[in-house]
Formats: C-alpha cells, sequence, structure tokens
C-alpha cells in the first residue's frame, strides 16, 4: 500500500487501512491465471504486468475522482472504504476484459461506468457516487425523479443528461446500440 514515491490516492489508501483495518481497501494485485466459462488462462509475466498496469491505472483514476468529490469529503471512512472497494471490483474487471479481449466479462453497471468513462462524460467513481447519493430512500434502486434530480446536479449538458439516463435504464443488450447512437 506504501511506497517510497506516495501519491494522494495511495496516502488515502493507507489512511483508510490504518483507520478501518479493512484490508480490502488495500489495491488488488494481477491474478496469475484468469477463469473466463470454463476455460483458465495463466498469465504469462508481460501479461500480468499489462494486467496490473490496467488494473492500477483504471483504479487510481477512480480512487483520485472519487476524492474530489463533495460527496466523499462527508462519508465516514467505513463508507469511503466500501465504494473504494467497489472501484476495485471494476478495475478487476476492466483488466479481465482487456487480457480476454472481451468486455462481455463485465457486468451491465460495469460496461455503463465504461461507456461514460471512455466518452469523457464522467469517471465510474462519478457513476457510483451519482447512483448511491441519487438513491435517497436507500432501496438499491432509482427512481425516474431520483435520478433527474441526481443527474441535474451532476451534469449541465442536456444531451449528456439524456444519454446517462437512457443508458443506466437500459437492459445487457441494449447497452452497446444506446452507446453507438450517442456517439454517432
Amino acid at each position: 500500500v506504501y511506497s517510497s514515491n506516495p501519491t494522494e490516492t495511495s496516502e488515502e489508501v493507507y489512511r483508510l487501512y490504518e483507520s478501518t483495518g479493512d484490508a480490502g481497501v488495500i489495491y488488488p494485485k494481477a491474478p496469475r491465471t484468469v477463469k473466463n466459462g470454463d476455460a483458465n488462462f495463466t498469465l504469462t509475466i508481460k501479461d500480468r504486468n499489462q494486467y496490473q498496469t490496467t488494473l492500477g491505472k483504471t483504479a487510481d483514476g477512480n480512487i483520485a475522482s472519487l476524492m474530489k468529490l463533495g460527496a466523499y469529503k462527508e462519508m465516514t471512512d467505513e463508507e469511503r472504504v466500501n465504494v473504494i472497494k467497489d472501484i476495485y471490483s471494476y478495475a478487476q474487471h476492466v483488466a479481465k476484459a482487456e487480457y480476454l479481449n472481451d468486455d462481455s466479462v463485465l457486468t451491465g453497471k460495469e460496461r455503463k461506468m465504461k461507456i461514460l468513462e471512455e466518452d469523457g462524460i464522467m469517471s465510474a467513481a462519478e457513476y457510483l457516487m451519482l447512483t448511491q447519493e441519487a438513491d435517497t430512500d436507500g432501496n438499491g434502486y432509482l427512481t425516474e425523479k431520483e435520478l433527474n434530480a441526481a443527474l441535474n446536479n451532476y451534469i449541465n449538458d442536456k444531451k449528456m443528461r439524456a444519454f446517462v439516463k437512457k443508458l443506466y435504464g437500459a437492459k445487457n443488450d441494449e447497452i452497446d446500440g444506446i452507446a453507438e447512437s450517442y456517439n454517432n
């Protein structure tokens, strides 16, 4: 967690670990093998290095983005750890998808986050916070009213708001078509 060249994000991760004792906040490492369906793939040293690079950049960039959000400053350390664990899960799946050259290993939510990042609309961390903050009744689902209120707070551009709203409500088999229509 802590290196001779600490970054703002690594210092925050270390602080959270010290504060909570939750080892789940420590940066994950690239696995030696990757499973896809029934197949197991052993990663070469080169593959592991690339996997770790993708995993680290995705996680670190999203933690940095998360730390800039006003809502992050209002969270408890336990809440912060939980969001960072979600970021790690996302980063691990992004690295796995890159290694396998197959985005189908991403969950629907992760595919949506990746599309929003790639299109420069918002980071995965911002999407996680948006959906968490918007869920005012705490039921794990966003009503149209909750989603609209959150989008109005996060995104100024009307076209982008409409795209995120459509993407949020999309079923897995609709995600790519919605993303394609936005980019055209």
